[in-house]
């Protein structure tokens, strides 16, 4: 199964949207703070201009990084190729503040700067002659067809179509990790931070559900998103659409960075150190200092976002993801099953809580961890 066919997993009529928005983790303020920051520095032609006029946020899913977008930007629009999805962010926008805040959202002022439209996230669609001052991709850039070098151009070309001059690209992506990630409380809890870290390579009869092209395994391995194919790396003319000297990419709280003390998770491990090390390390000056401490996985200040779940409801988590959604419909009894916490992924964590000494209802740190991906658009003509 090709990785861009996951995305169908939404559009299924059996598939509970509410459901997907209840059991994501919501976005850190490190993260959206990133975003704010990043596009305020600007470009040497964008000195001068306003560059907070139109966002797009392409597979937006229940409109939770559209809800963000639009506190700072005059117009937003969300596109995703699911219906089921684009149904919810539709009603997501027009929810009071009391609602969007159980969600971890902040109020929306004016519904109607929210606009939603049923696309691809490789062919993104605006208003004719229109471009936009942002674009962003909020956990959805590994659904989308990298399969051939071709595609991989045309994704490149086409955002870069969709950009104004000196505009910013976002690659957003989040999971929830097991914590506390050390001592002797984070020691007992490695066994099921690894397994959901690596879930499903560690089942083979789920994998195939996920994607298993290089290409998927790569984004997920050694910081989420940092193996992104980039324009540069593929050809001279692509790579004159962006700004190569814009790019950066910043872990959240991401126990990556901590290698061995932390995880021995497959998808953790680090092949490029001495790379992924400059990338910590020489973070450009305009990071705050939240976000400095968060990509050391440092809370000393208490930045990070850390909430309370149970293994319970990692499983319900697990459902969400494209590719159980995909192993649900292709296995009613298993569907059933869900509805009593007795299919598959709640079998294997009860087992493991098991192993462990720890109830399956029993309160648990959740990191909400992840990366972000920024890299500016030049002012040549595609």
């Amino acid at each position: 199964m090709a990785p861009h066919e996951l995305g169908s997993a939404w559009s299924h009529d059996s598939y509970n949207a509410m459901q997907y928005l209840r059991a994501r983790t919501a976005y850190p303020a490190t993260m959206t703070d990133t975003t704010f920051d990043y596009h305020a520095q600007g470009g040497s032609k964008s000195d001068g201009i306003d560059r907070w006029q139109s966002a797009l946020e392409i597979g937006c899913g229940p409109g939770q990084m559209s809800v963000h977008l639009a506190t700072r930007f005059a117009k937003v629009y969300g596109q995703d190729p699911s219906p089921n999805m684009l149904k919810l962010a539709n009603t997501v926008k027009h929810m009071s503040a009391e609602e969007l805040a159980e969600v971890g959202l902040p109020p929306v002022e004016d519904p109607t700067r929210i606009e939603y439209l049923q696309a691809k996230g490789e062919e993104p669609v605006l208003p004719a002659g229109e471009k936009v001052d942002l674009i962003m991709m909020a956990a959805c850039i590994h659904w989308m067809d990298w399969e051939t070098p071709e595609s991989t151009r045309a994704n490149w070309t086409n955002w870069a179509a969709a950009l104004k001059p000196g505009g910013s690209l976002i690659v957003m992506g989040g999971r929830p990790v097991i914590g506390p990630y050390l001592g002797e409380r984070g020691d007992q809890l490695r066994p099921l931070r690894d397994w959901l870290l690596d879930f499903p390579l560690n089942h083979p009869e789920l994998n195939r559900y996920y994607g298993t092209s290089k290409f998927i395994q790569e984004l997920r391995t050694g910081g989420l998103y940092r193996k992104l194919p980039v324009p540069w790396d593929h050809s001279a003319d692509l790579a004159a659409l962006w700004d190569r000297d814009s790019y950066c990419w910043i872990p959240i709280d991401d126990c990556t960075v901590l290698g061995e003390q932390a995880t021995s998770a497959e998808l953790c491990k680090i092949d490029d150190p001495e790379r992924f090390a400059a990338a910590i390390n020489n973070l450009p000056a305009w990071i705050r200092p939240s976000v400095r401490r968060a990509a050391k996985c440092d809370n000393s200040e208490g930045d990070l976002v850390v909430s309370m779940t149970t293994p319970r409801k990692m499983a319900d988590w697990v459902r969400s993801t494209s590719g159980y959604l995909k192993y649900l419909q292709d296995h009613p009894e298993q569907r059933k099953l869900s509805l009593q916490d007795a299919d598959f992924a709640a079998v294997e964590l009860q087992k493991l809580c098991d192993s462990i000494g720890i109830d399956f209802d029993a309160e648990i740190e959740c990191h909400h961890s992840g990366g972000v991906l920024c890299i500016r658009r030049t002012d040549k003509e595609c």
